[in-house]
């Protein structure tokens, strides 16, 4: 089988789901997933993948000529190779030119009767997508395990995510948490004796200006993906909006609460952890089509979510 999942840490997470789904009835099968380099460092960790093949990625955020490269470096990379299933979890129609110079008996790709539909866990569409089941999954399936230990550097931390919300093709801060409100969360943390840890990528230094006067841990921008997942998976619990690091805490077990304001959350995490989002309701919201956020310029949906949630929903998921 070969799964072409190019981007997002986040929609990765989610995708591999169809890796617990295709083990379960093809314990045998071999599994190629064929992925660009931004999630290659997270692909490697997914228990049950055979095959890892990579392609520089970057080239999708330029123009026109880098994206034809792209597909040419593509092609070059699977050009003759056989499977007897390929998925292309990718919704746009573009990314099924990729496949095109492989030998693949049968393609599923999204689109048509194959969704992904709206409303629904996108990781329980990838599975339908893998096992070419037309309506609805009855038992879900997990997404895969992921192989790290958890680290003592964040053992008994509540782990921020005061930055994140963007991938390699776009910047989403509509989906953030406004970064003052996560100081004033880390402070009342701090009140209470817990300690506090800050996640995220080298284009998060910024947020750091923010808890300057905060006895926080940092570690924005000085961990690899797996020392990510290490923290992550050490931690007490993780407060995050929609982001790829949201993604990685449930996969790895680790108490998540979730904020959520344009994106409907019931598609972004599986139905048994829906209890942990904290979720701003008003009429406005959702207002993320899949692509696209609506013109908004005050980001009301999380600006209006208090912090004394935040600390009541801990409380409640780390009893």
């Amino acid at each position: 089988m070969l799964i072409i999942k190019i981007s997002a840490l986040g929609d990765a997470v989610m995708a591999s789901s169809m890796i617990s789904a295709i083990r379960s009835k093809h314990p045998d099968a071999h599994i190629t997933w064929f992925c660009g380099e931004e999630i290659f460092d997270l692909v490697k960790l997914f228990k049950g993948i055979d095959n890892i093949l990579t392609v520089d990625n970057k080239l999708l955020s330029g123009g026109i000529l880098n994206k034809i490269k792209f597909v040419f470096k593509c092609w070059k990379i699977l050009l003759g190779k056989k499977f007897d299933l390929c998925v292309t979890g990718h919704s746009d129609f573009r990314y099924r030119l990729l496949s095109l110079s492989a030998r693949c008996k049968i393609c599923r790709r999204f689109g048509g009767r194959f969704g992904p539909l709206p409303g629904r866990y996108h990781g329980t569409e990838y599975v339908r997508l893998a096992i070419g089941h037309d309506h609805s999954i009855e038992n879900p399936y997990p997404a895969a395990e992921i192989n790290v230990l958890p680290s003592s550097l964040s053992k008994g931390m509540v782990l921020l995510l005061p930055g994140g919300a963007r991938n390699i093709m776009r910047n989403d801060n509509l989906r953030g948490w406004p970064v003052e409100h996560y100081a004033a969360l880390a402070e009342k943390l701090i009140s209470k004796a817990i300690p506090v840890g800050l996640i995220g990528g080298k284009d998060d230094l910024w947020v750091e200006d923010k808890f300057k006067l905060l006895p926080v841990i940092s570690f924005i921008g000085k961990t690899s993906v797996r020392e990510l997942l290490e923290l992550i998976a050490g931690a007490s619990a993780v407060v995050a909006h929609d982001s790829g690091p949201m993604h990685m805490t449930y996969a790895l077990n680790t108490p998540l609460a979730a904020i959520f304001g344009p994106v409907m959350p019931q598609t972004r995490l599986p139905a048994e952890i829906i209890g942990n989002v904290i979720y701003s309701d008003i009429p406005c919201s959702p207002c993320y089509d899949g692509r696209n956020y609506a013109d908004c310029r005050d980001n009301i949906c999380m600006r209006s979510i208090p912090v004394c949630e935040i600390v009541k929903k801990l409380e409640e998921i780390t009893k």
